[in-house]
């Protein structure tokens, strides 16, 4: 079942509403002390809603309700991650609102370059093919460079990969508006710049996906 459609379904079970499902598009938090009118008249402090392609609320969650859905969108994804990348050399991390995905060594990028390497773009279909599923989803692209040049080369170098692989995942199929490209420049290396292997490892990107109510909530 489309990942989708089987969150709107889990809220609107919450919710006692009833839709098809296609037209959820956005799930954004609403804080309110008093209530809103509506559905939603009955929850108290903070809500998050749903919303279809117009705009109106169709589905209400608590709080508490909301962190469940989301850890058990996260639960599947990551389920379904597992199995997609065995072989890529991809690494996936956990963390209480997100996945960080990481990538090898063997999938860094040449000194100075931000080309993509043949080596690195099978890992990232395996990703698009999964997330394809899960549109209820935020993506950021974090790029990365190792020691070698100046601050802003490096600012500058770290934003370009960082778009080259948003530009690799929209190339096959994942809409723009649920990716970000964030440049990181040389201020967080994975390890030592003092050697060869250390810069190769710390040229890179790493992705990290969120429930969409979550997003930035890093």
């Amino acid at each position: 079942m489309n990942k989708k459609i089987a969150l709107a379904i889990a809220g609107l079970m919450l919710a006692g509403c009833q839709s098809t499902g296609d037209e959820y598009k956005d799930i954004p938090e609403i804080p309110v002390t008093t209530g809103v009118p509506g559905m939603c008249e009955d929850y108290q402090g903070s809500i998050t809603t749903l919303s279809n392609g117009s705009g109106e609320i169709v589905a209400c969650f608590s709080e508490g309700e909301a962190s469940n859905i989301y850890q058990a969108q996260l639960d599947d994804l990551q389920a379904q991650l597992l199995r997609e990348i065995v072989g890529t050399g991809l690494i996936i991390e956990r963390l209480d609102n997100r996945l960080d995905l990481s990538f090898s060594h063997n999938t860094s990028f040449m000194s100075g370059s931000s080309e993509l390497s043949h080596t690195i773009k099978p890992a990232i279909r395996s990703i698009v093919k999964i997330l394809q599923d899960f549109e209820l989803t935020y993506i950021e692209v974090k790029g990365h460079a190792d020691s070698s040049g100046t601050k802003g080369l490096n600012a500058d170098l770290s934003k370009q990969r960082a778009q080259e692989v948003l530009s690799y995942i929209t190339e096959y199929g994942i809409e723009k508006k649920r990716i970000v490209a964030v440049k990181k420049g040389s201020i967080e290396p994975r390890t030592s710049n003092a050697t060869s292997e250390g810069r190769m490892s710390n040229r890179r990107v790493e992705i990290s996906i969120y429930p969409s109510n979550l997003k930035g909530k890093s």
